[in-house]
Parts: structure tokens; sequence; C-alpha cells
């Protein structure tokens, strides 16, 4: 059985990822499509309500839009150890526990700009949301105000200057150590595929409308851990294969290298995928957007470990056996 011929691929590839890395770039400068930032970055107001009863997601979400007037907060039920709790948070979104996020601060005036109504203060959404509880049912009230923070616009801009550095320093540390281990030829492709992946995955944020909170970030750690290893069992192959097969030429021999790895990556990331299915779509309006970046992700990191890192890893050793002719 003939072996698929992954390399000869490649200006398929090239045109895919520069063509998904063009419009990452235009939605950026596009005002319909940059990036939304969450509360954690942009400044805000997090609240985490514990009512008397269990009560979901969307009605605290109605409420903060029509009687509150914030119409874009995220609202997130917690796990309170209560019988059948569990169930109630991943299957309806219901609980006693609610993380509030919005773009409010506490002490400042807010005027929303989608409901054109005023938010005072914290006091007086406070009021608002009271007397709209007792309006939906009139046994329904807080309980207990477990934490009630806000984020200034400074330390949120604070915050996505140590997110980027964050990423930054992943990307430099996974320099070196495939430098160290391999040898820098193998280096310097896997960096291209990584900072390929961060930046498509920003794209495709920004193209869906999510915003980029706290959780997104960790999606970006997380897709750059994933496809490195995928990168590193590709490279380490590759080391293997050459000396053993010394009498192929070093296309064929990266070409049967990723045949030998190619359904152990698949495999891994099918396996991984399952779980954020379901995440997908049983959990939640937050974990929901969480786990749709993350299968976008994970697809992306897969496809730049064989059609990205390998293409110009020969493409290298092509230019590096030209200069010593």
């Amino acid at each position: 059985m003939k072996k698929f011929d992954f390399l000869s691929q490649r200006y398929v590839g090239y045109t895919f990822s520069i063509v998904s890395l063009i419009i990452t770039v235009i939605l950026f400068f596009t005002p319909a499509y940059t990036m939304k930032y969450g509360v954690d970055f942009k400044g805000g107001t997090e609240l985490h309500y514990k009512f008397n009863k269990a009560v979901s997601d969307d009605k605290i979400r109605q409420i903060l839009k029509d009687d509150c007037g914030l119409a874009f907060s995220v609202v997130q039920s917690t796990y309170t150890g209560d019988a059948g709790n569990a169930e109630a948070v991943v299957l309806k979104g219901e609980s006693r526990e609610k993380i509030i996020k919005t773009e409010f601060l506490a002490n400042e005036s807010y005027k929303d700009k989608t409901t054109g109504k005023e938010v005072k203060s914290l006091k007086d959404m406070r009021e608002k949301f009271d007397a709209a509880l007792v309006k939906l049912d009139k046994d329904l009230k807080i309980e207990e105000i477990l934490r009630e923070s806000s984020v200034g616009p400074a330390v949120g801009a604070e915050l996505r200057t140590q997110a980027a550095f964050a990423v930054f320093v992943a990307l430099l540390g996974i320099l070196l150590y495939v430098t160290f281990s391999f040898e820098f030829k193998f280096a310097i492709p896997a960096l291209i595929s990584l900072f390929h992946d961060v930046m498509i995955v920003l794209g495709f944020i920004m193209l869906v409308g999510l915003e980029f909170d706290m959780s997104q970030l960790a999606v970006i750690l997380t897709v750059v851990g994933y496809s490195i290893n995928d990168t590193i069992i590709i490279c380490d192959r590759i080391r293997e294969n050459y000396k053993i097969m010394k009498k192929a030429s070093y296309y064929d021999m990266v070409n049967e290298s990723l045949a030998q790895v190619f359904s152990r990556t698949v495999i891994t990331v099918l396996t991984t995928l399952l779980p954020l299915i379901a995440i997908f779509f049983f959990g939640g309006e937050v974990l929901s957007g969480f786990a749709m970046t993350m299968i976008f992700g994970m697809i992306c990191g897969c496809y730049s470990s064989i059609f990205v890192v390998s293409p110009l890893i020969v493409l290298w050793k092509t230019y590096e056996e030209k200069a010593v002719a």
C-alpha cells in the first residue's frame, strides 16, 4: 500500500497558513471584529453571590440586561456541594451560587452602549437587581455576598501586558528546549509553528466574537503545550530515522517519519477532543466558549505540526545542502 505523501501538500499548507494569518491581521484592525477583552484584561466588576434557592444563568443574565441595563455580562454557575447540584450546574446552568462579570466599575457611573441605561454605582445596580429578583420570584433573594471586586482599566492593561509576556516566555523556553534537545534547525520551525498557532487561534477568537479573558489565555498556553508535544514527537522520529535511513533522501525520510507518527498524533487529538465536545454542548455559556476555542486550537496545533514544522525542516535542510555544495 502506497503511503500518503505529506510533504507534497506543503504548498497547500503554506497557502492556508498565510491566508489565515492575513485574515487574523485584518480582523484585528476591523472595528467590528477587533479583540474584545473581558473584565480581567479591560477592567470591570466581578460579583460572587449566593442565592437562597437555585436559579438559572439565563434568568440572571436577562435581569442584568433588562432591569440593570448591563447588556454584556458573563454569568457562571458554580458548584456548591448540594445534592444534585452538579447535574443542575452542568446540564441546566442552575445553581445557588453565581459569578457575574460586568463592564462597569463599582464606584463609577456607567452607561451601557447597547441598552442606553445608566448604572450610577454598585449600590444602584444592587437595588435594581434585588427588585428584579422579587419580581421574578417573591421568595428569591441574595442570601450571601461572597465577593464584590472591581478591576480598573490600568490594572486590566497591566494584566494584558503580563499575559503577552507569559506567552513570550513560554515560546522562548520552548525554543531553548528544542535547541538543546535536538538541533537549532528544528527549533526555529517549531517556534514559527507555535507563533502560527497562537495567531490563528487569536484570529478565531475575534472571528466568532468571544471575549479574551483568563480562560482564553489558558487555552492559548494549552494549545502551545499540545502543539509542541506533537512537534517534539515528530522531530524525535526524524532524528531517529536520519540515523537509520542513510540511503533515503531527506525528503523521503521526513515523509516516512510523518507516516509513522501520524496515527498516534491523530488518536491523541481525537481522544482530547471527545471531552471538549461534551463540554461545548453541556458546559454552559462560559465553558462552551472555552471548549470551542480549545477544539479549534487542538486541530490547528495538530495541523501545524505536520504541515508547517516538517516542511520547514526539509526546506532548511535543502538550503543547508545547497550552501555546503
